[in-house]
């Protein structure tokens, strides 16, 4: 959603007397492509749920933002329902370790491994279905070049090397995938992956 989008929600809304909620999971991808401050996106909404696992890579956890009195509200909720967490400070650390490390530049090296993907596929002729892509996911369909997700996924696995991990693909009877970046990935795997594709390719036009 683009900020202006939001501005626009917000004026509706807060002319109504109708609190903003954002469900901000993936707020610190959209902060980095547009290059506004996340302070900018929360001055926009009464609340923000955000999460530390989609994108910056902890291995759970979420936080919920908002004015004091509806954060007491909330706590007193979440020990009403069970929601509450003991010894929760490794799950903590991870968060903090996730928002100095890996958020903003690693998580900006993401949305650059997914350009250089589209390009790979664009010289190829598969069709992005979400063109243009912002941040770090892309939605492709390859039945353009004749093959489904499971033929993409076969000559990926078939890159077996000593000195760096496999390629694994999610693979599926149609031609629809959907391909995540994230921070972990090395240099090369997005050609890796593009090269199985076009392995891939010619293994149909030869068949």
């Amino acid at each position: 959603m683009p900020l202006a989008e939001l501005k626009a929600i917000n004026e509706v809304a807060h002319a109504r007397e109708i609190p903003v909620h954002m469900d901000g999971a993936r707020l610190w991808h959209a902060a980095i492509q547009t290059g506004a401050e996340l302070a900018e996106w929360g001055g926009l909404c009464d609340s923000i749920s955000v999460c530390f696992s989609k994108g910056l890579g902890a291995p759970v956890g979420s936080a919920l933002v908002g004015p004091a009195t509806f954060i007491k509200r909330a706590r007193h909720l979440r020990k009403m329902y069970g929601g509450g967490w003991r010894q929760a400070g490794v799950l903590a650390a991870a968060a903090m370790y996730a928002l100095d490390n890996v958020f903003p530049v690693q998580l900006a090296r993401t949305h650059a491994l997914a350009a250089t993907l589209v390009e790979h596929l664009r010289r190829l002729g598969v069709k992005i279905e979400n063109d243009p892509v912002d941040t770090n996911i892309v939605y492709a369909d390859v039945s353009t070049v004749g093959l489904t997700a499971n033929d993409w996924a076969k000559a990926a696995a078939e890159d077996v090397r000593d000195d760096a991990a496999p390629i694994h693909i999610f693979g599926g009877a149609t031609g629809q995938i959907r391909v995540v970046m994230h921070y972990q990935l090395a240099e090369d795997a997005v050609d890796r992956l593009a090269a199985a594709l076009e392995r891939a390719i010619a293994a149909k036009a030869d068949a």
